[in-house]
């Protein structure tokens, strides 16, 4: 290999003309194929990313990530106005560059509820199940609570607890048990619901992604080829067969894949590179001139993501709060790697708003750094805390706005067009509301911005209009399962009525598991290595 996938990539024109298989995408799921890929000698692989490097003296700190959430590390997608949402409009960012969304999103470690697995099995994705897929997050996994039955100690992804510990999230945890919740050490343990401190992939005070993890071990490997800024402007098909992609820019180039191309760009530019090489609603596809390959109606449907709002809560002491937490953040980073810089996870819930519900449907995460939605004016110190829906039942679609490759696509999530994730949401916030009225917090903090003390349903039914948002989870849009919208087969990974085409990434997900998608993905990513291994 002629350059270190870290260091640096060819040219377009160093372009193979053809390798075993080609990877779409260097995100969380696309390192993690190639590297698995490339295990076997040999197997030749090509890994086409579209973005670039990112910025590693940003990328690596995990107190900076807000700097890495603008083009060009991510793609900046729009939705078109949200009735839900009263008619804003709700920017969602996708990871775009070596490593994706494990470069730049907040490091959280969540393996999500057994039942979210086991529902995908029972619900047509056999072989998809908590007995099936646990092995795979364990693989994944350098657990600094040690190999268990929840957890690895050997995978190639660092997960630990926060390095720095802010007072509030010791308050927020007291706050959370005074109202009746279990504190647990290991929210992905033996206790899934309750309250503890947030796991993140991180080691020694710096992110560790996909790229750390996966790529750079990889990186040494001759049979592993990547390339950076080089997008796929469509697939290459001969019939029902894929035989390579064409790639974008102004230089395309045909590259052949002798055994198949694995799609791993995200649940919202897989969709789209599917759709504009005919795969997809044959209506669809007919509106835009695209010659139908396949009519496989699932293609861009099934879209749902976690709607969190961001609620901000004034301290009322907040020079005590800041000076006991790190009088100078910088030369702690750099001396010690500790400080708030080195952690954004700290205190978190996960609960029933519903006593009769068999899981919990709703996270409560408090943080050092707030959203832009949310962001405080910056005069005022306050906490932040998310509310995020966890099993959502709204659903939306990706849909191509022209056969033109570098037009971008048209994503509508519809959130909130089910009624009883407003429901939910709202039961969330009171819930929230109700841990920061216990005496460990409400001495510390003033009533939420724009909540007050005391709202009525319809005030808290315009604030969650007003301030939800995405949490940046966007999954199901190429749904394994054997129904009519059923995409992937789940044994194989092909993609219907094709062959030589697979998918391993996030567009897989029937639905979003109860908790940040990061680890899902990667363990995801790892089983369907395995298949792909297996069905050649």
């Amino acid at each position: 290999m002629p350059d270190s996938p870290v260091d640096g990539a060819p040219t377009d024109h160093d372009l193979p003309d053809a390798v075993d298989y080609i990877v779409v995408g260097a995100g969380a799921a696309g390192c993690v194929v190639a590297a698995r890929l490339t295990q076997d000698p040999g197997t030749t692989v090509l890994l086409l990313e579209a973005g670039g490097q990112l910025d590693e003296d940003v990328v690596s700190v995990p107190g900076r990530f807000r700097e890495l959430e603008a083009a060009p590390s991510v793609y900046e997608d729009l939705t078109p106005p949200q009735d839900g949402l009263g008619g804003r409009r709700i920017a969602l960012h996708t990871g775009r560059g070596l490593g994706g969304g494990s470069s730049i999103n907040a490091l959280g470690w969540f393996h999500g509820s057994p039942s979210d697995y086991d529902g995908w099995s029972e619900d047509g994705a056999p072989g998809w199940g908590w007995e099936q897929v646990l092995p795979h997050l364990r693989a994944s996994e350098d657990h600094e609570l040690g190999a268990s039955t929840w957890h690895g100690a050997t995978g190639p992804m660092s997960v630990t607890g926060p390095r720095h510990l802010h007072p509030l999230a010791v308050a927020f945890v007291a706050a959370g048990e005074h109202r009746g919740l279990a504190v647990t050490d290991d929210l992905n343990g033996d206790v899934r619901e309750g309250v503890g401190l947030a796991q993140s992939n991180t080691r020694d005070g710096r992110r560790w992604s996909v790229v750390d993890g996966y790529l750079g071990p990889a990186g040494e490997r001759e049979n592993l080829r990547l390339h950076t800024g080089t997008p796929v402007a469509r697939l290459l098909v001969d019939g029902s067969r894929v035989r390579g992609v064409l790639t974008g820019g102004p230089r395309p180039r045909e590259v052949r894949a002798r055994t198949g191309v694995v799609l791993c760009a995200g649940a919202v530019r897989t969709p789209h590179l599917l759709m504009l090489s005919g795969i997809g609603p044959a209506e669809h596809l007919s509106e835009h001139g695209i010659d139908v390959v396949s009519d496989v109606p699932g293609v861009g449907a099934n879209l749902h993501d976690h709607p969190m709002v961001p609620t901000l809560w004034p301290l009322t002491d907040a020079p005590a709060l800041r000076d006991s937490s790190s009088a100078d953040p910088w030369t702690s980073y750099r001396l010690l790697r500790r400080g708030p810089l080195s952690t954004v996870g700290q205190g978190v819930a996960v609960l029933r708003t519903r006593p009769e519900d068999a899981s919990p449907d709703v996270q409560l995460a408090m943080g050092l750094l707030g959203p832009d939605a949310g962001a405080p004016p910056s005069d005022l110190e306050a906490m932040v805390c998310l509310v995020a829906l966890l099993a959502p039942r709204s659903r939306g679609t990706v849909r191509l706005a022209s056969a033109d490759p570098e037009a971008d696509p048209v994503v509508d999530p519809r959130y909130l067009s089910h009624p009883e994730d407003g429901d939910r949401l709202r039961a969330g916030v009171r819930h929230l509301m109700s841990i920061f009225t216990a005496p460990s917090l409400s001495t510390l903090t003033g009533p939420a911005l724009g909540l007050g003390a005391e709202p009525d349903d319809a005030e808290l039914t315009a604030f969650v209009t007003a301030q939800a948002t995405s949490y940046w989870h966007l999954v199901g849009t190429a749904r394994l399962g054997t129904g009519p919208l059923g995409v992937v087969d789940p044994l194989t990974m092909r993609v219907r009525g094709t062959t030589g085409l697979f998918v391993a990434d996030a567009s897989l997900f029937p639905t979003i598991t109860r908790g940040n998608t990061h680890a899902p993905t990667i363990a995801v990513a790892e089983r369907a290595s395995q298949l792909l291994g297996t069905a050649r």
